[in-house]
């Protein structure tokens, strides 16, 4: 099942597609840029590391994703 999640973008840096999460085959959940033109990049510990497009990277607890200007923080829930 998929669910779309609109978001809004002062800066119009949020591409109308721009990111995919969910899970892979085996549960583990994954985050993938879908070619969008600003990009997507996942950081964890203060390191950053761009998202190769169409390829997924699997997030873990702490880690943030950065799409345009906005970012989602990884957490996992006990």
């Amino acid at each position: 099942m998929h669910h779309l999640v609109p978001l809004s973008s002062a800066d119009m840096s949020v591409s109308k597609t721009h990111a995919q999460f969910g899970p892979a085959s085996d549960g583990v959940p994954v985050v993938m840029d879908r070619g969008s033109t600003n990009g997507s990049v996942l950081i964890r510990q203060g390191v950053s590391r761009p998202l190769t497009a169409g390829k997924p990277a699997t997030p873990v607890d702490g880690d943030t994703v950065s799409f345009g200007d906005r970012q989602m923080s990884v957490r996992r829930e006990a």
